[in-house]
């Protein structure tokens, strides 16, 4: 069973005693923000060209978005923090990025409306059970660690539909 969140239980998290993870629909199906997630999980090549593929993606757009390495080799997590929406919009959104950026990879919100949750997505600043290594955010034109506060690159404000 899921312990309810506190600080020390971020404390765990941070020191890589234990992992948090979540799944971004709320119970009310509304959702505030989006992820792709481009992994590396088995060797293989071209996830820092997919990743500065959808970073071209994003800023032609001018969506904002925060990069992180998350801690396995050549994987990383584009976080794009929205406006709450209803998960279908959430849902039509990511996947329509997903699309510009020519990807093939996970992406979350994983359906269009509450009920199956998906996989949940390991929360920024922990330590990879597998690998060790802390995750970190990244700036994003050259892919080297931020040092010192992260601030909020922006909020996506998304129409609604239906």
């Amino acid at each position: 069973m899921p312990s309810p969140l506190n600080d020390d239980v971020i404390r765990q998290h941070i020191l890589g005693l234990e992992t948090i993870a979540t799944y971004n629909i709320s119970s009310d199906d509304e959702v505030v923000w989006c992820c792709i997630d481009i992994d590396s999980h088995h060797g293989e090549i071209g996830s820092e060209e997919m990743v500065r593929k959808a970073i071209g993606v994003l800023r032609s757009y001018g969506i904002p978005f925060l990069l992180e390495a998350s801690g396995s080799p050549n994987s990383y997590h584009i976080w794009i923090f929205l406006n709450k929406t209803k998960t279908y919009n959430a849902y039509r959104f990511i996947r329509q990025v997903k699309s510009e950026c020519e990807l093939d990879c996970e992406v979350s919100p994983k359906q269009k409306t509450i009920g199956k949750l998906g996989n949940a997505v390991k929360l920024p600043i922990c330590i990879n059970k597998k690998t060790g290594n802390r995750s970190v955010f990244l700036n994003s034109d050259t892919l080297e660690p931020l040092i010192g506060p992260i601030e909020l690159p922006g909020i996506v404000h998304l129409y609604e539909i239906g």
